[in-house]
């Protein structure tokens, strides 16, 4: 647990942020840089089958954000030992978060009578 939040706090540091995606995930690419990168909320909230709400908490959530628009979200999930519910947990966080977006934009179209939910600026 310790080492959980240790390696949390470090990670809340652009510069270390960037290192470990940058090389680790982007392949040593510069993908990311620390002066474009925002924090972003780590809770998420979903409904599970059973139709009872639950939370979860990613350590660490940050954005890219380049010219005032999201350029990729990034996030971060610090374990000391194996688990392997883990990727799971991860894409229900994710899940979770997109959900939220849907809610939000559904409830956003139906105020200005559209049908679909895309948000304005949105081309498929």
């Amino acid at each position: 647990m310790q080492k959980d939040i240790a390696g949390k706090r470090l990670e809340e540091y652009n510069d270390v942020f960037v290192d470990i995606f940058n090389n680790l995930v982007f392949a040593g690419s510069p993908v990311l840089s620390e002066d474009t990168l925002v924090p972003m909320p780590t809770e998420s909230y979903g409904r599970r089958p059973s139709g009872a709400y639950r939370q979860g908490n990613l350590d660490i959530r940050k954005v890219d954000m380049k010219n005032g628009a999201y350029r990729l979200i990034c996030g971060s999930e610090n374990q000391h030992g194996r688990d392997n519910t883990m990727p799971l947990r991860v894409m229900g966080y994710d899940y979770s978060a997109y959900e939220e977006q849907m809610r939000l934009y559904m409830s956003e179209n139906k105020k200005k009578e559209r049908r679909h939910f895309w948000p304005t600026g949105v081309r498929l």
